[in-house]
């Protein structure tokens, strides 16, 4: 596990540092350390959502949440004001829109409940799949400054298109952790949901910019590890527009969440 200084283990926690601006008004700083490129990663502004909703809401643990990305974010000032839709006695349903610049760039969908304070039938039929340890797996090159801050690495199995070695497999797996070894937890979920490169460049290689239309994340547990197994695949790509469905696992071998989201293939011209 990649040691931890003084300081660093509490970096996620200030990305998400919600200034209240009055009722169900937020502002924050989005930094750049989870950009891609110039675009802060869809995930974690999720997780900026997920926080403002969390603190609006009664209950604090996500169920679901459902992100329509309508607008490229950038680093810097962003405000987020949530609308409740309903709070019952179990569950809480909200709405919030992240804007910057005064144009809405994120609008999200939550239910949330308490679901570690309630017994209940379980049923499991999925199994994490069977991966080397985590330092004999490929690192994702290149992807700055988001690979300075997350660690991504893919079985070696799937990995041969990073060396330009195709095949019709449009399905990752790997591993997905904090660069500098904090533990994942349920805030952290949508960031992690969202790290993997789109399946669909084990067929045709890192093809070009393929953005985030729309992302679903189920919860299930919360994480008992700070590395979390992925697996990840595309089935459906449709004109170009693409769906890509995942699970996240932690060591234990518990289900910790299910995501699907809506992509938009942008193939560079040759």
């Amino acid at each position: 596990m990649a040691p931890k200084g003084p300081c660093m283990a509490d970096r996620f926690e200030q990305e998400l540092g919600l200034r209240t601006l009055g009722a169900n008004r937020f502002e924050i700083e989005m930094g750049d350390r989870w950009n891609i490129g110039p675009v802060p990663n869809g995930g974690y502004s999720l997780s900026v959502a997920a926080e403002a909703l969390r603190r609006v809401l009664d209950f604090d643990q996500p169920l679901s949440l459902t992100g329509h990305f309508l607008r490229p974010a950038q680093a810097g000032t962003a405000t987020i004001e949530v609308d409740t839709l309903r709070s019952g006695r179990r569950m809480g349903y909200a709405r919030a829109v992240l804007s910057q610049e005064g144009s809405a760039r994120l609008a999200v969908t939550a239910v949330n409940g308490n679901p570690d304070s309630r017994s209940g039938f379980d049923h499991l039929t999925l199994t994490p799949p069977e991966l080397p340890a985590f330092e004999d797996c490929t690192p994702i090159p290149g992807v700055r400054p988001f690979n300075d801050n997350m660690s991504v690495r893919l079985d070696p199995a799937c990995a041969g298109w990073l060396e330009g070695r195709y095949d019709e497999h449009c399905v990752l797996t790997g591993w997905v952790a904090f660069a500098d070894g904090r533990p994942a937890d349920r805030a952290a979920l949508p960031l992690f949901s969202d790290s993997f490169p789109p399946p669909v460049f084990r067929r045709l290689g890192p093809v070009g910019w393929v953005p985030t239309l729309e992302l679903t994340l189920h919860y299930h547990r919360a994480p008992a590890s700070a590395r979390l197994i992925g697996r990840f695949s595309t089935q459906v790509v449709s004109s170009g527009i693409l769906e890509e469905s995942g699970q996240l696992w932690d060591e234990t071998g518990q289900l910790v969440a299910r995501v699907r989201q809506l992509a938009l293939l942008q193939q560079r011209q040759a």
